[in-house]
């Protein structure tokens, strides 16, 4: 998972400041940390080791000492770019994605947000130019929030790592919450329940010097959704071709996902967007002669009066089909409110359910020893997986 922290602006060295952080944001980075000063910003990072995991990975970390960066993410066609930049002249000290950010911008540019296949949140500092380049992937999987007045800009992978700083006002943004009540969450807006604390858009980046970041920070959109609005009428043929086109997309997402140096697991619900994901796991492993590294983890429910919740029946099907190692959960109702409030505290904002049987199966796959998770988020908003999702499909 990892975690980024860092200011911008503030004349300090101030390793407490930093520190208390980092701290405060561990729990995304348990296999070690890192701090980069100078006398006007600072660099923080927490690591949880997935690729390269020698010291070579540790950072913020520097390259051509012009750039430094600190990073939480995965770039899964990292290893096609890397050979990419080797041919052009391009050295690399680690095997991790991280150097080839950095190689990729100084030969694109901003370019080089085209072409990563992958999730991210990054803030790199050009020495040479004086510019902060400060990105978050297509889709915003990855966290990334800050704070801004004309003085200093505190970023952090966590609102509580923000208030940790000591430099920040606390107050609840009232309006955030009223609508939430009214409306639900929203998780892609600037705005969060804490006034002051905004997101850093998806699919934008910002470059520019500290000035220009303190005083007027404009973001640049580099990716645009597009959007298919055909009105074209069903053919079976066509329909096969887009179903085919579907599979080799889902199961080329797969293969550059499964690049890790630790095992990997998968939620697995008996539904059919993580049955397809185990399934395509289990196939490749199998190629690899990974079989061993494969586990899935499960909340089931089999008590009086939940059966109507549980799936484990397609669940153990499945597991006994591919020949996995299947771990499951059941979540204790007495459990509920105390498990909630944990959930509330690493969330941060607002969800729109409990969310428990993801925060069990994940509890799960912790105990378990599990790192990295490769699992099934979004099939449903693609293919109209719920009765909500119908109406905007046919008005489409």
């Amino acid at each position: 998972m990892c975690g980024i922290a860092g200011y911008i602006g503030l004349k300090t060295e101030n390793l407490k400041i930093l520190q208390a952080m980092t701290d405060a944001i561990a729990h995304r980075g348990p296999d070690g940390f890192g701090h980069y000063f100078t006398e006007d910003f600072a660099f923080g990072h927490r690591r949880l080791s997935i690729i390269d995991l020698s010291d070579l990975g540790q950072q913020p970390m520097r390259y051509q000492e012009r750039y430094v960066i600190t990073y939480n993410g995965e770039v899964y066609n990292y290893i096609e770019l890397r050979k990419e930049l080797s041919k052009i002249g391009y050295l690399f000290r680690s095997d991790t994605d991280t150097e080839v950010i950095m190689a990729a911008y100084d030969y694109w540019g901003v370019a080089c947000l085209n072409k990563f296949n992958g999730m991210w949140a990054f803030v790199l500092f050009d020495k040479e130019t004086n510019n902060f380049f400060i990105s978050r992937d297509r889709f915003g999987k990855k966290p990334f929030y800050y704070y801004k007045d004309n003085e200093k800009f505190i970023f952090c992978s966590e609102v509580k790592g923000l208030y940790a700083s000591g430099l920040i006002p606390k107050a609840p943004n009232r309006d955030y919450l009223r609508k939430y009540l009214y409306e639900g969450p929203n998780e892609y807006g600037s705005a969060t329940a804490f006034e002051g604390v905004f997101r850093f858009p998806m699919s934008h980046y910002f470059r520019g010097t500290k000035e220009q970041l303190l005083s007027e920070l404009e973001f640049v959109k580099y990716w645009h959704l597009k959007v298919n609005n055909s009105q074209e009428r069903f053919y079976e043929k066509k329909a096969k071709e887009y179903a085919n086109k579907y599979y080799e997309l889902l199961s080329d997402a797969v293969r550059i996902r499964l690049r890790a140096d630790v095992k990997v697991g998968s939620a697995l619900s008996g539904g059919l967007d993580s049955s397809s994901i185990v399934y395509l796991v289990n196939q490749q492993l199998k190629e690899q002669g990974k079989e061993e590294l494969q586990e899935t983890f499960s909340s089931v429910y089999k008590s009086n009066g939940t059966q109507d919740c549980d799936e484990s029946e397609y669940i153990e099907l499945l597991a006994e089909v591919l020949q996995v190692n299947s771990n499951q959960i059941e979540p204790n109702e007495s459990d509920v409110p105390h498990e909630h409030e944990k959930l509330i505290w690493y969330t941060e904002n607002p969800p729109e359910s409990t969310c428990m049987s993801g925060w069990h199966t994940f509890k799960k796959a912790k105990e378990a020893g599990v790192k990295v998770t490769l699992d099934g988020q979004g099939a449903d908003e693609q293919l109209a997986g719920y009765i909500s999702y119908i109406a905007s499909y046919l008005t489409s």
